[in-house]
């Protein structure tokens, strides 16, 4: 609750920031938007109530099998004699 011993208010696109003093010290207090969960006026009976936003597991893609070329189809293994070879 903020209602009236606070100085330097800053307030950015994701937090805001505060000075308050405890004892008398002063500290700086910065609170992200996201940690913000509730917000009442008393002064207007206002409320707002915030929700964190639903997560939803993205799904992934089901990987595509590589192309791969069909293996080449053999008559069987083949036989080299060895005599073209051999000095005569």
């Amino acid at each position: 609750v903020l209602q009236h011993q606070f100085d330097d208010l800053a307030v950015e696109h994701d937090l805001f920031s505060v000075k308050l003093r405890f004892g008398g010290v002063p500290k700086i207090l910065t609170v992200p938007y996201k940690a913000v969960v509730r917000f009442y006026d008393p002064s207007v009976q206002f409320l707002l109530q915030f929700e964190p936003p639903e997560l939803v597991a993205e799904i992934a893609a089901e990987p595509q099998p590589e192309e791969t070329t069909p293996p080449l189809v053999s008559d069987g293994p083949k036989v080299v004699s060895l005599d073209q070879f051999r000095k005569k």
